[in-house]
């Protein structure tokens, strides 16, 4: 008896405790390539481990959650479940000089 009243209780708190968040899932998708300046074609591929990095910050919030996207060897990079915003760039492992021009990027839907 004292069995049954507990996993009653366990399955009570877990069903009660459970809520759908109101939060909107990523909106937008970015994909691209970082091109060598002299030639324009994609990077020559690299043995760094777990490839090319870079760290992006969304702009408009008080505090600013990092997320890391990963660049392929070849300098092609994909994200799929992102949110439409501005993004700070960081450059941290790479294979290549850090992009020289502007450090924010703007994803639309």
């Amino acid at each position: 008896m004292k069995k049954i009243i507990i996993l009653f209780s366990a399955v009570f708190i877990v069903l009660t405790s459970c809520e759908i968040d109101n939060y909107e899932e990523p909106n937008a998708e970015i994909h691209g390539y970082f091109y060598d300046a002299k030639d324009g074609k994609t990077l020559i591929g690299t043995d760094i481990v777990d490839g090319n990095s870079i760290r992006v910050y969304e702009q408009g919030f008080p505090s600013e959650a990092v997320q890391t996207w990963a660049i392929d060897n070849t300098g092609e990079y994909t994200n799929k479940r992102v949110f439409a915003a501005i993004y700070r760039v960081e450059f941290l492992n790479t294979n290549f000089y850090p992009y020289e021009g502007e450090k924010m990027w703007t994803v639309n839907r």
